[in-house]
């Protein structure tokens, strides 16, 4: 059956998730800071077959594409990207490079309804080698760069979806669950060699499967200032529809970022 492209209503075309003319979008990231960016309700970008996930190109213009090429480690499409937790992924086909940066953010829109999904991990499970994102059902939203510091935030959604964010400065580790930001003055070691990516799965030896529902995925290199992380959040809540999630105070809980 030949590569379809399929938009998020389950038709073939394009659409924008509520979209608005003049709406911030990591299009207009610095140059060179914007490493990945996975967007599940861009139709030229989700390759599917039969309904499963065989592609998700990187609209960064990195080509960091996630591919699955084996059916039956699919995931499903239902206008986001569906993962069972039972052996299905996305991953790589080359090692993906952050430009040397060990200053990275990762966004994520995604709800979970398991105990311990992956939602992406970068590197190896290797001291300073590994950096991940993780949704623990019932504790707490999880970022960690492996073999050092873990960093607990925030309450995890299994009915909506919601942003979580994890990233590391070379100073402070921070995280946050639907704009609730936590910090720690941890200054944790990144290895920046190129190593792949995989999404619903620890990439090191395929392990901790997820069963999540990604909607998109952004990850950022160099400084992170707050107005910059409150905007990309500004974003993703409302184009995704959850952002009267946001905490009162948040710049952009009543208007979207432009």
């Amino acid at each position: 059956m030949a590569l379809g492209k399929l938009g998020a209503r389950g038709g073939f075309g394009s659409l924008g998730v509520l979209g608005t003319v003049n709406a911030w979008s990591p299009t207009r990231l610095a140059a060179g800071t914007n490493a990945a960016w996975w967007d599940a309700s861009n139709s030229g970008s989700v390759g599917v077959i039969s309904g499963q996930v065989a592609q998700l190109t990187d609209l960064s213009g990195n080509g960091n594409n996630l591919v699955q090429s084996d059916a039956s480690k699919q995931p499903t499409y239902n206008g986001q990207i569906l993962f069972s937790g039972a052996g299905d992924y996305l991953q790589t086909a080359s090692n993906f490079t952050v430009s040397g940066s060990t200053q990275r953010t990762i966004f994520a829109a995604a709800k979970n309804f398991t105990s311990f999904p992956t939602i992406v991990f970068w590197g190896a499970q290797s001291a300073g080698n590994g950096f991940g994102l993780d949704c623990k059902l019932a504790t707490a939203a999880t970022g960690y760069v492996w073999g050092q510091s873990d960093l607990n935030f925030g309450t995890p959604f299994t009915g909506n979806l919601g942003l979580l964010v994890f990233g590391n400065d070379n100073v402070n580790s921070y995280g946050g669950a639907n704009g609730q930001l936590a910090i720690t003055t941890v200054a944790d070691a990144i290895n920046t060699t190129a190593a792949a990516l995989a999404m619903g799965a620890r990439v090191s030896g395929i392990t901790n499967f997820a069963m999540v529902q990604i909607a998109e995925v952004l990850i950022v290199t160099g400084a992170m200032s707050a107005a910059l992380r409150q905007t990309i959040e500004g974003y993703m809540a409302w184009k995704w529809g959850f952002a009267s999630s946001l905490p009162g105070g948040h710049p952009y809980k009543s208007r979207r970022p432009t």
